[in-house]
Formats: C-alpha cells, structure tokens, sequence
C-alpha cells in the first residue's frame, strides 16, 4: 500500500510541476499553439451546444472550412464514449479530467498487464509508473494530442487482454473485455490503432506459439464481428465521406511527413528539451539501463519484444528506411496515416514493461546475494560500464557543451544515480521496499523532469482573453463567415463566440472545400496541409508576414459566405471595406456580401463546387451517422453491462 501511495503521489507531484489548472489547457513550453485548444476545446463546446442548447445530435458544424461533418469526423470523438462527459462538465474542465483520468488508466493498465506477466507487486508498480510518466504521454499532451493520450492509455490493457486470453480458460466475460478494449483504442485515435493491433496480432502469436494454443486464438474470432458493431459509429461515417476527402490521395512523400531521422536515436538515452514531439525518442536513462538490464540478464526471453520493437523502428524511420517505402508502395492505404514516426510508441510501450522485466530480476538477484551467475556478472559489468560512460559524458557536455549541459547534468545525475542503485541491489545492500522506493524516486526524478520540458497549462489570458475584443467587433458587425489568411482568429475564440470560419485547422478536410478556399484566398495548397489555407510565408509560430502576397478573389469569397476578411496587415483591396484595427489585426467587411445560402441550411456551400457531395447526399449521410451513432451508443452500453454482469458473476 505504501508504494502504491508513493506512485499515486509521484503522478500527482508531475501533474502539479506541470502547472495543471482546470480552466487551463497543456500547451508546450514555448509554443504558440497547441491542439487541446484549436481542436479538442472547440470540440468539447459543440458536442455540449448541440445537445444542451439545441437539442440536436451533434452531426455538422459551421466552425470551420466553411461548415463540415461533426461527428464523422474520428478527431472530435463524439463515437468515444468517455468523450459525453462533456456534457456534464466545462469544456476546459473536461479536458483536464480526460487527461487526469486517462493517465491513471494508462497506469493502472499497465500494472494490470505487468501483474499477470509474474512479476513482484513492486516490479508491477516500476512498470505502471514508468509509462504513465513517459515522455512521449507528456509530448503529445503537451502538443494537445489528447487521442493519442487517450488511445495510449488504453494500449496496455489490449495487450493485458491478448495475454489473459491464453493464459486463463476461454469464457464469454473475456470474449466482451477484448472487443471493448479492442474498440476503445480505434475510437480513441485511429491512427495508433494501426500499431496497436498490429503489435496485438504479433503478440498474439508469440503467446499462441508458446504454448501451442492455436485452438484458443480462434475461439477469438467472434470478438471480430462485436468489435465491428462497436466501432461502426466511427467506421461507417468515414466511409461513406471517404471519397470526398483531401486525404484520401495522399503520396509517399506527403504521408512520410516526420519520419524519424537515425541521428534522432541519441535520444534514446539523452534528454531533449524541445523540438518535434513526433521525433522524441527518450524513453528515460533510468527506464533504457533497467531495458538494458532485462535484455543483459534474460535475452532469450525477450526475443518477440527485440523482434516487435526492431520492427516498430524500421517503420517509424518512415521515408528513411526502405522498410516503410516497400511497405506503403505494396498496401497504400497505410498512407493515410501519416507521421510513421508513431510507430515509436510501440517502444514507448516496450520500454516500461522491458524495465519492470528489469526490476524483477534485480528484486530477485537482491535477495540472494551470494550468487554468482553469469547473468549476474554481466549485469554487474553493464551497471560499472555505465557508471563510468555517465560520468565522463556528463562531465564532457558541462565542460566542453554548454548548449547541451542541462542534458549532461541529467545524465550526469540520473544515470549515474540508477547504475549505483543496481550496483547496490546486485550487491544485496539494498533490497525489497528499499530497493523499490529508491529505483521509482529515480525514474520519477528522471521522467518529471524531462516530461516537464514538453508540459505546461495555460489559462485562458494565453489562449482566449487576448482575441476577445476581436470576436466581439465580428460578432457587433454581423458576421456571417470570416476569412483570415494569417489565422488572426483562433479556432477556441470563434466557437466560444460562435463565429464561422472560411477554412481553418483541422486534419479531415473536404477535398472539394479544400480548392474553393485555395481559389478565394489566392493561396494555393501545393501538398496536403492541415491548416487552410496554408500559411506560405509563416516563420515558425510567427504568423504575421503569413500569405501577405496572396490576393483574395473577394467575389469568390462573397459566395462562399464570407463577410469579413481579419488579417495582421492592411489589405488594400477596393471591394474590402476597413471596419476596424483591434490590436493590430486589420478586420475588414466584404463588400461583395450578400446573404445568398440560408443559415439553417447543411450544408452552406456554393452548389457548383466540384468534389463536393450535394445537399441530399450530405442529408443522407448524416441521416446514416445519426443511425450508427444512436446503434453504436446501445451496443456500447449493453456490451459494459454484459461484461459488468459476468463479471460480477464469476466473482
């Protein structure tokens, strides 16, 4: 109980280093932007408008790229089922719960999946600590990925769930487990859940081929088709908007965006302070030496994680490796995936369970000190090795490395603090509850830290007050939609005050949408972009110069609805009318304005814009989400209380 506290503590403390407030947002230190504010925040406070103000099943909005589906659209996880929590809560609040919670999920799994695997309850709780404080968890919720978090969150319980099917008798009660756990991850974030399973599957075999239980694997088989049910409120939308959208075709080059680099694998041991979340590869000194611990003194009983892990890396290094480019030129679908540096995730899952590995044996060897094994000289060797490569790398980079001394004092520290805690377990002078509390003080130390350096909340001064006058001058002059080629107006200002944006930041986007605001704002998209339209000129987070050459067709602009043009510049155009200059962003009225589309109507678009479904068809398919989503939700519910029942049952 004791250092179940102490990791509930330790959790807390990184929670409270990291500036949580619930009427803030994560952002990452010293960036400008981040996703839990332009997207989930704006999200949250239209699932609860929808169906708390209007009394409408959250299907369209109008907040962006000129109005598109809502609930089709797999990032405002309206077919999540803990994402309804919405309803009950402040925007900002339930995100901060989402995120308190999911961490906790994400430890308690992996203590779950850890437990079964054998090992000592203070190795199962070395392994839950060391991934819910994992670098890449802060990263993403620091860069507001917030699918991510809560799809990782779930990943140790899938592979809980794989190893408990083979290991325990074949009953209903596990057949409902897998496929809702299974489920949780794809409506989580779709994206990870091509690792996730991918990694499930080889899992798997390895656990089917251990003990020859092929039999047991296909008693499996029918969780397929509940799994279906349960994800077709999230599947069958984004088929059905399939072909019209701008992802659809994409190339190898565009879907190799952030392929991992082989130099970027030093960060495997050195800590990054800033940089490109997607190609942060620490996974914690402390956490790689107990990895390098198991793997030194159990290497054959780690082959299918060598095997997992090697192949994780082979994709993530994405358009560099000839493994990621034989592999999407032969299944191109894999392509709209994007990003391939993910697939480092399945390392980031690897690592905490490899150095519970770790711990065990060191708790076991602890024990019984007067043994000489091999393995144990080889470890003994490993921790002395590192001792001294910690000491003279750390000393070198305080010395001849100022711009990296912060990373050299870390390693410095935490390593050469994790290599005499090993040294002192293998020598039997620490042991048991001291050997545990002092190996989780040490990864704490470590992972806070370096979690802390890609985490931090905001409150709303940063991210909504500043662009209040803004939304307040659209709204007093009656804006229909607003263009702005520099994002002058962010996506969380325009929903907290209902204002419609032409164009915007958002991942699904309409093909169709995506070249009519190419051709009314001038600026042509010449790969695909996340942001329309893209920000040609931009210097990093600075926006300002951002499509400052680019001339809108203000006509064009007029059809699509739009009425007011916002920009960081003047723009000297005679059909724009300057209205007003709020805090030096210029906010001009369209001229060539008319109400033409009625507001009420879904969807607000010009009737000839080719890649576009017509109005009929976009009733349809809403019509078919407003189905899957209601079947969904019952299959949802019926599914927890059957899984509840038989539980409860075999208790």
């Amino acid at each position: 109980m004791r250092l179940k506290l102490l990791v509930a503590g330790l959790l807390g403390v990184f929670l409270l280093v990291c500036g949580l407030q619930p009427d803030g947002l994560p952002f990452a230190p010293g960036a400008a932007f981040s996703d839990s504010a332009v997207a989930h925040y704006p999200a949250a406070v239209n699932l609860q408008r929808s169906v708390r103000v209007d009394g409408q099943a959250p299907l369209w909005w109008e907040l962006n790229m000129a109005g598109q589906p809502f609930a089709a659209n797999p990032l405002n996880k309206t077919a999540y089922p803990l994402q309804w929590l919405a309803l009950f809560l402040p925007p900002t609040w339930h995100l901060n719960v989402m995120i308190v919670l999911h961490i906790a999920i994400a430890a308690l799994g992996m203590a779950r999946w850890a437990g079964s695997l054998g090992f000592h309850r203070r190795s199962v709780l070395i392994s839950a600590l060391a991934y819910a404080l994992t670098p890449r968890i802060a990263a993403h919720t620091g860069a507001g990925h917030l699918d991510l978090l809560y799809a990782l969150a779930w990943f140790p319980w899938l592979m809980w769930a794989i190893r408990d099917w083979f290991k325990t008798p074949f009953s209903v009660q596990k057949l409902f487990g897998l496929s809702l756990i299974a489920a949780l991850i794809l409506l989580a974030d779709v994206r990870l859940s091509l690792f996730a399973y991918a990694i499930g599957v080889i899992y798997a075999i390895f656990e089917a081929a251990r003990d020859h239980r092929w039999a047991v694997a296909l008693k499996g088989l029918p969780a397929v088709p509940l799994w279906g049910l349960l994800v077709a409120p999230l599947i069958v939308p984004l088929l059905l908007w399939q072909p019209y959208l701008s992802r659809t075709d994409l190339s190898a080059e565009e879907a190799g965006v952030f392929s991992l680099e082989p130099a970027q694998l030093t960060g495997l041991v050195l800590p990054q302070a800033h940089g490109n979340v997607e190609t942060l590869t620490y996974v914690g000194i402390s956490v790689a030496m107990l990895v390098a611990v198991a793997l030194v003194a159990q290497p054959g009983k780690h082959i299918e994680w060598i095997i997992m892990c090697g192949l994780a890396l082979l994709y993530a290094l994405g358009s560099n490796s000839f493994f990621w480019r034989t592999l999407v030129d032969a299944l191109p679908f894999l392509r709209w995936f994007r990003v391939p540096a993910r697939a480092w995730l399945i390392i980031a899952l690897a690592a905490p369970l490899l150095a519970g590995y770790g711990a065990n044996w060191l708790h076991t060897m602890a024990e019984q000190p007067r043994a000489e094994p091999r393995p144990v000289q080889r470890v003994r060797l490993l921790a002395l090795v590192g001792l001294v490569v910690m000491v003279i790398c750390g000393a070198v980079t305080l010395i001849s490395l100022p711009e990296l001394s912060a990373s050299g004092l870390h390693l410095l520290v935490v390593g050469g603090a994790t290599s005499v805690i090993i040294l002192l377990a293998l020598s039997g002078r620490l042991r048991g509850g001291s050997f545990a509390t002092a190996i989780m003080l040490v990864i704490a130390v470590d992972l806070i830290l370096a979690g802390r350096s890609w985490l931090e909340w905001r409150g709303p001064d940063d991210w909504r007050t500043p662009y209040a006058q803004l939304a307040e001058t659209l709204r007093a002059d009656g804006a229909d939609r607003v263009y702005s080629p520099a994002y002058s107006l962010p996506q969380q200002v325009a929903a907290d005050y209902d204002l419609h944006l032409f164009g915007g930041v958002d991942p699904f986007q309409l093909e169709g949408v995506v070249r009519a605001i190419g051709d009314a704002s001038g600026v042509e998209a010449q790969s695909y972009n996340v942001v329309q339209p893209p920000l040609i000129g931009a210097e990093g987070d600075d926006l300002r110069e951002a499509n400052r050459d680019a001339v809108p067709d203000t006509p064009l602009l007029g059809r699509w609805q739009v009425s007011h043009v916002v920009a960081p510049y003047p723009i000297d155009l005679p059909r724009l009318e300057l209205v007003d200059q709020v805090d030096g962003v210029y906010v001009y009225r369209n001229l060539d304005y008319a109400l033409e589309i009625d507001p009420e109507m879904i969807p607000r678009w010009v009737s000839d814009q080719q890649g576009l479904p017509d109005v009929a068809t976009v009733q349809d398919i809403n019509r078919t989400t407003g189905l899957v989503m209601a079947t969904g939700g019952l299959a949802f519910a019926a599914c927890i209380l059957i899984y509840g029942l038989l539980t409860f049952r075999a208790k």
